[in-house]
């Protein structure tokens, strides 16, 4: 997994986005959420619903399914055409996850997960989606990015002026890029 402790994790509930779509590390094949224990161990650490221990393997593709569409679709925030597939899976995962919007008194909106899904899992996912949705009415969405490094893919939050940002870590994924880069140029020639 990519050494990002100097950067700062995305604001607020976005950062459970973050975290979850790091669950798989594209470097080094490590993948938090590829097994049932996996997931529960996952859904204890960030108090979500599903913890209970009950998650089945349905609930782990479920699971895996979202995470990789929202990689996806977090692809277009670094530049990426938008893929239609993985805004289709997200608009699947929705359509089960047991969420509700809720206006405040100032005329925000946000969603919120209710206890009506079948499964803990699914209300944990309906946690993360309603994230993602703050994130898209708040703004902070285009800001969330994955590593525009193939072999990397980490999600991380570009604070950059003007959201320019492509690497989860300059000093690596940035640097390897312009070394291949260099050496595509230099031995062509």
């Amino acid at each position: 997994m990519p050494d990002t402790t100097e950067r700062a994790p995305a604001p607020g509930s976005l950062g459970l986005v973050q975290e979850f779509v790091n669950t798989r590390d594209a470097e080094s094949g490590a993948d938090e959420l590829a097994s049932a224990a996996g997931l529960v161990a996952w859904l204890r650490k960030h108090s979500l619903p599903g913890a209970d221990g009950a998650v089945t393997g349905d609930d782990v593709t479920a699971a895996t399914e979202l995470r990789e569409a929202l990689r996806a679709v977090l692809r277009a925030n670094s530049g990426a055409p938008p893929d239609p597939a993985a805004a289709a899976l997200v608009n699947r995962a929705a359509e089960h996850a047991p969420l509700r919007l809720r206006l405040d008194p100032h005329g925000g909106a946000r969603l919120e997960e209710t206890a009506g899904g079948r499964t803990g899992v699914e209300g944990a996912l309906a946690r993360i989606l309603a994230a993602a949705y703050t994130g898209m009415t708040d703004g902070s969405w285009t800001r969330l990015k994955v590593c525009a490094s193939d072999d990397c893919e980490w999600a991380f939050y570009d604070r950059s002026r003007n959201h320019s940002g492509h690497w989860c870590d300059m000093a690596v994924c940035g640097s390897r890029h312009k070394v291949r880069a260099y050496r595509a140029r230099h031995t062509s020639g």
